[in-house]
């Protein structure tokens, strides 16, 4: 897999590295984090943070999608380490390409913030995330 680590400018380096890349029996080369069946806890620099600590809200963003993830535990003065873990996991989720692509605004706040939206477990963001694009689409 080559990953631009969510670096949107990187991406057509990517894209030309892949191409580049010579056919070999044993290998598939694999263009950006995909997405994957399953969601899994992250932990970076021994910050941990599990999908059923964090819930979303979606909607959308012009022609993108909009999220703002309620995350259990969730400090403002530790954004940074919170955004690391959660933008790898939205990566496994929705695939990096679409992260950077089809994701507008992404919002964290603590699991308690109140919202106008329902907040849906980290579970099914997938499923919502494919059909608000989906149904964007139609407009």
């Amino acid at each position: 897999m080559i990953s631009a680590d969510g670096i949107k400018d990187a991406f057509p380096a990517v894209i030309a590295l892949a191409k580049a890349a010579p056919s070999l029996s044993r290998w598939k080369i694999t263009k950006f984090r995909p997405r994957r069946g399953f969601q899994s806890p992250v932990t970076i620099n021994g910050f941990h943070l599990a999908p059923d600590q964090v819930r979303f809200t979606i909607g959308p963003d012009g022609d993108k999608a909009g999220l703002t993830l309620f995350i259990e535990g969730y400090n403002p003065t530790e954004r940074d380490k919170f955004a690391s873990a959660v933008y790898l996991m939205l990566d496994q989720t929705l695939g990096e390409y679409d992260v950077e692509t089809k994701v507008g605004f992404i919002e964290l706040e603590s699991a308690s913030a109140p919202s106008r939206l329902v907040k849906q477990p980290f579970s099914s963001l997938t499923e919502s995330f494919d059909r608000l694009l989906k149904s964007s689409l139609k407009k």
